[in-house]
């Protein structure tokens, strides 16, 4: 029979699912309650039973499951797994099942690890029993590798056609569990042959009986102690409470834990329990040395010394370091096939290490090692929860961002203003990165950094902030800066008051960029010291694409209406210019046709030999008039020139009113009176100086004098004069000529005025040159007229 230390393959009889469920159930706990992990591989129906036993015993399936510590999986589909026709393939049994147990063990860490089977049940009712015999094989060198206890439950119904199947499961077990009830296994033979074989295992224990009674007597001294490890949250807890109730339980004077950390070169001291005062041992013990504590770490072996001449010869230097332990008990604690640590107890007695004495202490160091792995396992669940628990916060948020943006690029198609988008974007980010205030700020054509729609944000705060840029301008690829606490942040030393006093303790800044280049930034800013998350900037950094978007849309729309505006401009000038040289054409044509035509007949009269000397001083005359009346003309579109350039030149000084009256009366009178008309001037009297170029003023009268002469039918009357009028001197021209349509009147003195009916219609040129003048002193010009009763036209030149 094997010893208890031995008995680690178990087979579990059974006859209804309620009895198997209860004993399974009472096996997994045995792991479970002690911090360790367990697994059932069991038909569906039988794995739900055990469920509820587990939980009717205090286990949170939930969990445990949850800490990895509880594996639940379904017998048929596991075996299908490995199997290979009707054996099973070694390598898969391996990765299918060896990974998890191995997964177990890892989460168990120093503590014991349960697992219950009903694979080789499915196998053994469809009669494979070879199939039975591997599986079970390598379920044994399963364990070999690995630190774990198995139960294999077998329906005892299906023994009743085979008379050696009792013997041939069983010896594949280190023990058997019976059933409550043998009735069922039909036929005495086999009945008989079942009971046989208990009684002979039975008086092959009677041995043991004494010390098993033993055992259980002290592992009743420790369930006391089950509740305190449950409770407790820290492994410095868990270590105290398992050496203070060890060592009362093996009957030690010290009992100690040292930790292993993975991958450590030395041994923590976690706990210590004495019964009497000892010297003050090291808090740490190198891995590499010679002492039998770091042995059994290097080792994973139990080492048993039960005298002070072993002790001394095996190990003198720790024997030197503590002559008052005579005998020493060490164990290693293994979790996940991996040693964590070690649990040594201290006799001050020589002591003979009985086999039920080293299965006590073995049974101790996997209470240690479940317990320990019980709380890692615990803030491992604990990490799963807090993981699962922000994955699941975070995919609602993403799905509120999702929503933002989506009504965020909905709203933004219909928005006819970029200002709105704005307003639009500033709302989005409020709400979805759940800052305080936030703005938007765009670089100007003068390069600085100016706000262009902000949200909780002061004046002054504005003013203080704006040009401000975290970023080279020529960047390509600026990222988002992210501050979580100004007061705390050194980098801020300079600008820390300006805003702290406005109330921010954290900010965040996204760069505005459109194709490549640094248009703006979003700024987000909170009242507390929370830094923004990833995703807050990634939300900010999106809705920045739209505002970036945006303003580029506004300023391509800006552009384009600049070259739209600069083409209509380029064509009024082409059209001002052709317009320009077909007015010349017409003068030169026109305008200098007749006083030219003048010139050529005097000249041909003064070559006639019979020409009296009276009449070739009128020929003269009339060629000088006319002469001058070129000069005129050609002065006109010198200056008309000179108007469609702004560059008319003038010579301002005070004049008196009646002296530029007198100039112009004096070059008119004689056209007036060859013309037949009445030429009258009439001045003001005491009218003040008049600040402006006295030639220019003279050249205004007469433009408007000589069209008057023009317009005048022989016999009328054209005046000249001065007045006063609003603290200006008013000059005007009036005549008796056929008058003006009120239509005309408003575009007499635009250049391309033209007019099929109107007298004045030749004299755009002249009209267009008295305004560019009048303009030019910054002052006056215009006309009233009645049809059928003439013209006056009135100008005065400012100040």
């Amino acid at each position: 029979m094997a010893s208890v230390v031995e008995q680690r393959h178990l087979v579990q009889f059974y006859e209804d699912a309620r009895f198997l469920s209860e004993r399974v159930a009472t096996f997994l706990k045995e792991a479970l309650a002690t911090g360790g992990a367990a697994g059932a591989i069991a038909r569906p129906e039988h794995l739900a039973a055990i469920c509820v036993q587990l939980e009717r015993a205090g286990v949170d399936i939930e969990k445990v499951r949850g800490q990895g510590r509880l594996l639940l999986a379904d017998a048929q589909m596991m075996l299908d797994t490995f199997m290979a026709e009707q054996s099973p393939n070694p390598a898969r049994f391996v990765e299918a099942i060896g990974t998890r147990i191995r997964s177990l063990q890892r989460r168990a860490q120093h503590h014991a690890v349960h697992v219950y089977g009903e694979m080789v049940d499915l196998l053994w009712e469809s009669g494979n029993r070879d199939g039975v015999g591997e599986l079970e094989d390598l379920w044994t060198s399963l364990m070999h590798e690995s630190t774990f206890r198995l139960l294999c439950g077998y329906r005892i119904s299906a023994f009743d056609r085979d008379t050696t199947g009792f013997d041939f499961v069983c010896t594949h077990h280190d023990a058997a569990r019976p059933t409550t009830n043998y009735a069922v296994l039909g036929g005495g033979g086999i009945q008989a042959h079942a009971l046989a074989l208990v009684e002979q295992r039975a008086r092959a224990l009677e041995s043991e009986v004494l010390q098993r009674r033993r055992l259980e007597g002290r592992m009743h001294e420790l369930l006391d102690v089950g509740g305190e490890l449950a409770a407790a949250r820290n492994r410095q807890t868990v270590a105290q409470l398992l050496v203070e109730n060890g060592r009362r339980a093996v009957g030690a004077e010290t009992a100690r834990v040292w930790s292993l950390a993975p991958g450590a070169a030395e041994l923590q001291l976690l706990a210590v329990s004495q019964s009497v005062n000892h010297p003050c041992e090291p808090d740490t013990l190198p891995l590499d040395g010679d002492s039998p504590i770091a042995h059994v770490a290097r080792t994973g072996e139990a080492l048993y010394i039960g005298n002070a001449d072993e002790y001394r010869e095996r190990y003198p230097a720790s024997h030197e370091l503590d002559p008052g332990h005579i005998a020493v008990a060490i164990l290693p604690i293994v979790a996940d096939s991996a040693i964590r640590g070690v649990l040594a107890y201290s006799y001050a007695h020589p002591r003979s290490f009985e086999r039920i004495d080293r299965a006590f202490k073995t049974i101790l160091a996997r209470q240690c090692a479940l317990a320990l792995e019980r709380l890692h396992l615990q803030e491992q669940d604990r990490a799963l929860r807090e993981a699962a628990e922000r994955a699941a916060s975070a995919e609602k948020q993403a799905r509120s961002d999702v929503e933002l943006l989506y009504e965020l690029t909905a709203t933004v198609a219909r928005l006819d203003s970029v200002e709105a988008v704005y307003d639009l974007a500033l709302q989005t980010v409020l709400r979805g990165s759940r800052a305080d205030r936030a703005a938007i700020l765009l670089f100007e054509p003068d390069g600085v950094l100016r706000f262009k729609a902000s949200h909780g944000l002061s004046d002054a705060y504005r003013r203080a902030a704006e040009g401000y840029t975290p970023w080279d301008r020529e960047e390509p690829y600026p990222a988002p800066i992210s501050v979580g606490d100004v007061e705390a942040d050194p980098g801020w030393a300079s600008s820390r008051d300006v805003v702290l006093a406005e109330g921010i303790r954290a900010l965040a800044f996204v760069p505005l960029v459109h194709r490549r280049e640094l248009i703006g930034k979003f700024a987000l800013y909170r009242d507390s010291p929370t830094p923004f998350a990833a995703r807050d900037l990634q939300l900010a950094a999106t809705v920045a694409v739209h505002v970036a978007t945006a303003v580029e849309r506004k300023r391509d729309a800006r552009e384009l209406a600049r070259s739209l505006r600069e083409e209509r401009e380029a064509r009024v000038l082409a059209e001002d210019a052709r317009r320009a040289r077909q007015d010349i054409l017409s003068i030169v044509t026109h305008d200098l046709r007749n006083p030219l035509g003048t010139v050529m007949m005097g000249a041909q009269s003064l070559l006639s030999f019979d020409t009296e000397p009276e009449r070739i001083r009128k020929i003269a005359e009339r060629i000088q008039r006319q002469a001058d009346r070129m000069a005129r003309l050609i002065t006109d579109l010198v200056d008309y020139g000179g108007i469609e350039t702004g560059k008319l030149a003038l010579e301002r000084a005070s004049h008196r009113p009646d002296a530029i009256i007198e100039a112009t009366t004096d070059i008119f009178a004689q056209l007036a009176e060859e013309r037949g008309l009445r030429f009258e001037s009439r001045i003001w009297p005491d009218l003040p100086l008049v600040d402006c170029d006295s030639e220019r003023a003279v050249q205004v009268l007469g433009n408007l004098v000589s069209n008057a002469l023009k317009v005048t039918p022989r016999g009328g009357a054209v005046s000249i004069g001065a007045e006063p009028k609003d603290r200006d001197v008013v000059f005007y021209v009036r005549d008796t000529g056929p008058g003006i349509d009120a239509e005309d009147l408003p575009l007499l003195f635009e250049r391309h005025w033209q007019s099929e009916t109107s007298a004045y219609r030749h004299a755009r040129l002249g009209l267009s040159i008295a305004r560019g003048i009048v303009d030019a002193h910054g002052g006056r010009i215009w006309a009233e007229s009645q049809v059928g009763a003439g013209s006056t036209f009135y100008f005065h030149l400012g100040g």
